[in-house]
């Protein structure tokens, strides 16, 4: 549901719930502080699901310009750590590619993420698959 709310594809909503992707987060930054207040203890891990442009890959979530808002936002409503993947909700088989995927043509195409992730989350865990 979270990825619903923070997709601009999904997401046509006019309140404080849409628009841009800081009212987008909002969903998913009252969800975690509300599993963060009854259990405060326990790490939150957060799927945040990306959808490329140049190549289009990805049907929905946040955009490749959109971590750098979603996750210090997420960051501060307490999510300990990210799990981060290339959105693609077509088919199963398309959520980890091949390296003959037309998409891309080399093995390291998801490299990009994992620099930029790791620029803006210094000192918590990341998980990225792709």
């Amino acid at each position: 549901m979270c990825d619903s709310f923070s997709s601009s594809v999904f997401n046509h909503r006019t309140d404080e719930y849409g628009g841009s992707a800081e009212n987008r987060a909002r969903f998913a930054v009252e969800a975690v502080r509300a599993v963060y207040r009854q259990s405060s203890e326990i790490p939150i891990d957060y799927k945040l699901t990306v959808r490329q442009a140049i190549p289009l890959y990805g049907s929905a979530d946040v955009v490749e310009s959109e971590p750098g808002i979603f996750v210090p936002i997420l960051v501060e409503a307490s999510v300990t750590s990210f799990h981060v993947t290339l959105a693609n909700h077509s088919g199963l088989e398309d959520t980890i590619l091949s390296t003959n995927c037309l998409y891309f043509k080399e093995q390291v195409h998801f490299l990009k993420f994992v620099i930029r992730f790791c620029s803006i989350l210094i000192s918590l865990s990341l998980m990225l698959a792709g």
